[in-house]
């Protein structure tokens, strides 16, 4: 099979994908991607209270310099406070993170894009090399997703814009809404290791895919975060 040429790591478009309904952890009626974000051991230099998704985009900005929000229709003016663009899901009724996949290859067929990325909302400790890994370990596939600890987590992939109509097909026709069902069949899996916080005598392991899903999580984020006092994991 022919291999496919690697895109450039930092003119990779990334989208977001912020299009859940966040059942498990809401507050005050937000979804989690609103929720606060910072280290509250620390004084803050900003009157702006960051939040989990400005962090987010913080750390993707390290790493492309094109970033996009998806998120439905309800959730738009909300989005568009991040000065990003935002683009709709395609489909209704909040179908998952293939919807939020296949909007970003919508959106990249739209512009002529050969490649995009897509992240997740919740997950704020992700590699600070994920793309270039990414895009070194596609290989003759037409994506790459990543994978830690045997776990794989296709919400963070590189994706060919070749894959939009067997994403369409598979989400009107077959109706599969697994995204690891889709995304295996066409992915090279790429594994990152555990990252390692390092600050002072504070040492840490974690999950750079770790997910926030409960308040729970929530709270142990918070705690990693005020461990390392940074946006950036080595």
């Amino acid at each position: 099979m022919e291999q496919h040429p690697s895109p450039l790591p930092d003119h990779i478009p990334v989208v977001i994908l912020a299009g859940g309904q966040s059942n498990r952890l809401k507050v005050n009626d937000k979804p989690k991607w609103q929720l606060p974000f910072d280290d509250t051991s620390k004084a803050s230099s900003s009157d702006t209270e960051q939040t989990l998704l400005s962090f987010i985009i913080k750390r993707l900005k390290l790493q492309t310099n094109h970033i996009l929000i998806n998120g439905p229709f309800t959730k738009t003016e909300a989005l568009k406070q991040y000065d990003l663009p935002v683009i709709d899901d395609n489909l209704p009724n909040f179908q998952g993170p293939l919807s939020g996949i296949l909007t970003a290859l919508s959106w990249a067929k739209n512009h002529n894009t050969p490649w995009v990325a897509t992240v997740s909302c919740d997950s704020p400790f992700f590699p600070s090399n994920l793309l270039e890994t990414l895009a070194r370990g596609l290989n003759t596939k037409q994506a790459a997703i990543a994978m830690h600890n045997t776990r794989t987590h296709p919400t963070f992939g590189l994706w060919s814009v070749t894959l939009y109509e067997s994403l369409k097909h598979a989400i009107e026709v077959k109706h599969i809404r697994a995204v690891n069902r889709w995304a295996l069949q066409y992915a090279q899996v790429v594994e990152f290791a555990t990252q390692c916080t390092d600050q002072g005598i504070s040492h840490e392991w974690i999950d750079p895919f770790f997910n926030i899903n409960t308040l729970a999580d929530y709270h142990k984020a918070l705690g990693h975060l005020a461990l390392t006092g940074s946006t950036v994991y080595s």
